[in-house]
């Protein structure tokens, strides 16, 4: 029997694999303890995702999606379930994938832990939704959840919190933002902004109206967006108004251009409903302004703290100045630093090496698989 062979075998069952988890997935595959097998549908067209290669992957099982208004079946789960290959599952926790359910039921029949792979509960729920919820959730052995306010409100809804594990997210690889820009000259323009797509829900109007104020106020607000969508023109009509400088760019794609986008910025503004991005920023150094709307948010906005920016009232502009003032004034004063705590915020909870640490000790959660350094 080979090492490959002895090793606990955890079969991971997407729907897709998207391309931004590609480095998480890597981490996993890279396991010296586990040997994982993925599972999934290579067309992501369906879900208007970017898919990863599965080329990289020492195993990858094909799975085809067929859709049925909003739910999804995919041929080949159940057989997996069925097999005695795998040692545990790893589902994405969408409910509305049946195969899922069924999946789950048939693995949980046969004594193997399953393990749900999903963003958990945004927002407190009632009703038959919050039934079929936490119906569905009850099918795995442990949730793994992006943020602890899924983990609190999971189990104000009834679900276990002992079986709940926090893996927070990931973008790809933490990349390092030089120090040598040092402080930011205080007689110079201050460069905010966000990429991020250009809808009426980012709220970015807020933004335009909190440097306007700022500008007026003496200390002169540069707005950069990246992106693009429905809000371009009304954005760039209400800047000429207001007398805000602001830039459109359009699009934003690419490692590089991405740093030079952010090299560009002072602070990262985004009002409302951020999620990723966030992390994307920090991980460029640049500290994050945005609202207090928990529910409104995505998981990654548990990333915003005191170190790494700053929170302000829901759709208050007068709060946004103060908020953005205060992290300027921060920021002025001790860039370096600054950078530094956005870096260890995502280094420590946030990238695709943390999240993989935390998936597999979910797992030994619930395998009581030990590392061979614990043997």
């Amino acid at each position: 029997m080979t090492e490959r062979e002895r090793k606990p075998r955890v079969a991971v069952i997407c729907q897709v694999m998207a391309h931004y988890r590609e480095a998480v997935h890597k981490q996993l595959d890279e396991s010296s303890e586990l040997d994982f097998v993925f599972a999934s549908d290579p067309d992501g067209s369906h879900y208007a995702l970017k898919t990863m290669s599965p080329d990289g992957l020492r195993e990858h099982l094909v799975l085809k999606n067929r859709y049925w208004g909003r739910a999804t079946w995919q041929s080949g789960v159940t057989r997996m379930a069925l097999s005695k290959r795998y040692d545990s599952y790893i589902f994405t926790g969408d409910v509305s994938v049946l195969s899922t359910w069924v999946g789950a039921i048939v693995a949980r029949l046969r004594g193997k832990p399953v393990l749900f792979w999903t963003i958990g509960w945004h927002r407190p729920e009632g009703g038959i939704k919050s039934l079929v919820r936490l119906a569905f959730y009850r099918l795995a052995t442990r949730l793994m959840v992006y943020g602890n306010t899924a983990k609190r409100l999971g189990a104000a809804a009834g679900y276990p919190e002992d079986r709940i594990t926090v893996i927070y997210n990931s973008v790809g690889q933490v990349p390092i933002r030089s120090d040598e820009q040092g402080a930011v000259p205080t007689h110079r323009v201050v460069n905010v902004g966000a990429i991020a797509r250009l809808k009426s829900a980012k709220r970015f109007d807020l933004l335009l109206h909190a440097a306007s104020e700022l500008t007026r106020s003496g200390t002169p607000v540069r707005v950069t967006l990246g992106g693009e969508g429905p809000e371009h023109r009304p954005l760039y009509d209400l800047a000429a108004d207001l007398g805000v400088d602001l830039t459109l760019t359009g699009p934003v794609y690419g490692a590089e251009d991405t740093k030079v986008f952010y090299d560009s910025l002072d602070v990262t503004v985004i009002p409302t409903y951020a999620g990723l991005s966030i992390i994307q920023s920090l991980g460029h150094g640049v500290p994050v302004v945005t609202d207090d709307d928990v529910y409104g948010q995505g998981p990654e906005w548990e990333a915003v703290t005191n170190e790494t920016g700053g929170i302000f009232e829901h759709g208050d502009i007068a709060s946004l100045v103060n908020a953005l003032a205060r992290v300027m004034s921060r920021v002025t004063a001790d860039r370096s630093g600054v950078a530094a705590a956005c870096l260890a915020e995502v280094e420590e909870r946030w990238t695709a090496r943390s999240q993989a640490g935390r998936i597999l000790e979910a797992i030994r959660d619930e395998w009581d698989v030990k590392s061979p350094s614990a043997k």
